[in-house]
């Protein structure tokens, strides 16, 4: 307008850090705040606080048979699902299974058997390495993931009732 005055907006996007004071549980609401100065003089402001809110997930696994012989498949199923404290969707999910060496992946057989699709490919190529990952995973859903393996055929028992055992990761 005519007094030579003009309205200036700035937008700017802030990142909360994954850190161990920033949690969901910690009771904090966090605030954003700014100062612009110039030469003739100083401004300052403070935006809306914000709650932060995070996903709270599981990871169960089941492998049938769960008792096996030398050449017999075995599937394990692996269930991520969110907790009933969960708040929010899980953003950038990573499950991460590493096949044990006395098991050998059956090559292709990583899949999807139910819920939320995950992002694909299914990445096995990295054997005896799998990983799913979801670019976002729905606060409300489940998903479900299966492959087969078979004892590797230099597989010597030591003892009688032997237990394998295949651990997954979940990181977001």
């Amino acid at each position: 307008t005519g007094s030579g005055r003009a309205n200036l907006t700035i937008d700017y996007f802030v990142v909360v850090l994954d850190s161990l004071e920033n949690q969901s549980d910690a009771g904090l609401t966090l605030a954003n705040n700014a100062e612009w100065v110039w030469s003739s003089g100083n401004m300052s402001a403070q935006a809306d606080g914000v709650e932060i809110l995070e996903p709270d997930l599981t990871l169960s696994k089941t492998a049938y048979p769960t008792r096996a012989y030398l050449n017999q498949t075995i599937t394990f199923t692996l269930t991520i699902d969110h907790t009933g404290i969960s708040e929010t969707t899980a953003y950038d999910l990573r499950l991460t299974d590493i096949v044990p060496p006395e098991l050998d992946y059956v090559p292709g057989s990583l899949r999807h058997v139910g819920g939320q699709t995950p992002d694909l490919p299914l990445i096995d190529s990295g054997a005896p390495t799998l990983v799913v990952t979801w670019s976002t995973f729905d606060d409300s859903d489940i998903s479900q993931i299966a492959f087969d393996t078979t004892f590797d055929p230099s597989f010597r028992r030591r003892n009688h009732r032997q237990t394998i055992t295949n651990q997954a990761s979940l990181s977001w």
